[in-house]
């Protein structure tokens, strides 16, 4: 790295805080103007052909669309992409154990629809969808990050794409019967597994190889049938993977009975089993849109002020003082900085790293009803989650 504009001369590296589709990212801080940034290294040694595609993707989108909840391209540089440094991703604070409230919730989610609604409407599909991906800063700000396994959608219906993509906890069943036609829905699948997941403080369906993850779905989505998903048998490894028995769709029934086991009964509200259901449909077609799930009267509504006067609110480092002593295997520190929950994040992955990789090497990569979620008071300052 030593003469690259990027490493010696303008950016100092602070420490590495995650990895990327296609690199290391490191916070960095600029040497004149002091910024702290996100420092996204290209990783091209295994490449004949120049740049890596991803690198290329990630660059276009980032450069193309632009909105409040997408992580900002400031530059690009020799092997290096300069990005805004946001304080935290989800994972990392779910590791943690951290607590969020209903309202929090509540927040992220819509946060993380409107920035999909705004991928999708530009027909681009982020096929990453997952809790390390999505960033909050101190005022629980959201921002999508990692756009490395990003396509934009050709008008052209015979387009095949990879169905290797999206981490496997995360995978909509379509990719996993073998789907290679696809659009919008494969992103909001995700959707509704991090919802359940900041409700639940655990993934909802943490397969190992791609057989155990369909399975899993079946148990809790049911089985498809003819009615619930036309088509579903004309996908290319149904044959090859349908369940031996039949099960009925256990969807709602089993997060009221997660969470009230969990102690999180309380966030598990009907409006928030009922969106969780929708966003989780078996059949494409007929599973929630980020527009559909954003409309009605959202902005009009006592919550969505709420909301937004949190996001106006002073900054609040995230704390552990509302972590529940039952859900936790080791002691915290009193206060979560920056990075560390990220790097507690990364040792976990290490272990676990093959159960969310798909095959082939490829890396794993509210209007009406949000709006209906049950208001509950937040603990600290506003906006913060307790």
């Amino acid at each position: 790295m030593a003469g690259t504009r990027a490493g010696s001369v303008w950016y100092e590296k602070v420490e590495q805080i995650g990895e990327g589709t296609y690199g290391q990212v490191y916070r960095a801080r600029h040497r004149v103007s002091g910024k702290v940034v996100a420092l996204k290294k290209i990783r091209v040694h295994n490449e004949h052909n120049g740049l890596p595609l991803t690198a290329i993707r990630e660059i276009k989108i980032l450069k193309e669309l632009s909105h409040p909840n997408m992580v900002e391209l400031l530059e690009v540089v020799t092997l290096f992409l300069v990005l805004e440094y946001v304080d935290h991703d989800l994972a990392g604070l779910l590791d943690m154990h951290y607590c969020f409230s209903p309202q929090a919730i509540k927040m992220i989610i819509k946060q993380l629809l409107e920035v999909l609604q705004h991928m999708h409407e530009h027909r681009y599909v982020h096929r990453d969808i997952k809790c390390s991906n999505i960033l909050l800063d101190n005022h629980h700000r959201l921002k999508l990050a990692d756009f490395g396994l990003a396509r934009r959608l050709c008008e052209d219906q015979d387009r095949q794409l990879s169905n290797k993509v999206i981490t496997l906890w995360y995978r909509p069943p379509e990719l996993l019967l073998g789907a290679r036609r696809y659009g919008p829905p494969v992103d909001m699948w995700g959707v509704g597994c991090i919802l359940s997941e900041l409700i639940l403080q655990k993934p909802l369906l943490p397969g190992k190889v791609e057989l155990e993850q369909l399975e899993m779905i079946f148990k809790v989505v049911g089985t498809p049938t003819d009615s619930a998903w036309p088509g579903h048998a004309e996908l290319p490894l149904w044959q090859e993977m349908q369940p031996p028995v039949f099960y009925p769709n256990v969807l709602k029934s089993h997060l009221l009975e997660t969470a009230r086991k969990m102690g999180t009964h309380s966030s598990m509200t009907p409006e928030a089993v009922d969106l969780i259901a929708r966003l989780m449909t078996l059949d494409p077609q007929r599973r929630m849109s980020a527009k559909t799930a954003l409309e009605g009267r959202l902005s009009s509504t006592p919550a969505r002020r709420r909301a937004a006067a949190a996001l106006r609110a002073p900054q609040y480092t995230f704390s552990t003082s509302h972590i529940r002593p039952q859900h936790m295997i080791s002691t915290p520190r009193c206060t979560l900085h920056a990075g560390q929950a990220r790097r507690r994040r990364r040792r976990r992955q290490r272990s676990i790293l093959a159960a969310r990789a798909p095959a082939h090497g490829i890396r794993p990569a509210v209007g009406a009803i949000l709006c209906a979620f049950r208001t509950a008071p937040l603990h600290g300052q506003a906006g913060a989650a307790a």
